[in-house]
């Protein structure tokens, strides 16, 4: 088996992107209600990646097939609830997978997410208490 890495890249990003349904799904912060968003916010965080992935690869379009770990960090104080319990308002990580994945193909980095043949190692993280951010960390490798 050979794990060449052919790309790696570290984003921080204003928020995760999910697509259910063409919409996006966000939680009001005071309430914690979810209410479907603009599509528009989606398509923003996809162009955003796919510019921040262009610029940092360089090259032809990746043709093999690959294992796409994913590593989706999430502020702590919104992983874990007030009760220091897991919160069900992460998105599900099959659900965060897809804005990635059409932001590798339409930036060049694959020729196509067909080409994605696994995600192992993929996973949904806090990150350390007090930092309030988002971070995002793809590795793609040969399968």
């Amino acid at each position: 088996m050979n794990n060449a890495i052919l790309f790696k890249i570290e984003v921080e990003v204003e928020r995760h992107f999910i697509l259910k349904n063409s919409k996006n799904i966000r939680v009001n912060r005071r309430t914690g209600n979810r209410f479907i968003a603009s599509n528009n916010d989606v398509m923003e965080g996809k162009a955003y990646l796919e510019r921040v992935f262009r610029e940092n690869f360089h090259g032809k379009p990746i043709e093999s097939y690959v294992n796409a770990k994913m590593t989706f960090v999430f502020p702590h104080s919104l992983f874990y609830t007030k009760k220091n319990e897991r919160s069900r308002r992460i998105a599900d990580l099959s659900n965060l997978y897809q804005v990635v994945e059409d932001a590798l193909e339409s930036s060049g980095v694959l020729l196509s997410d067909n080409l994605i043949e696994s995600h192992d190692g993929s996973r949904r993280l806090p990150g350390p208490i007090g930092e309030d951010r988002f971070l995002l960390i793809v590795e793609l490798s040969l399968v």
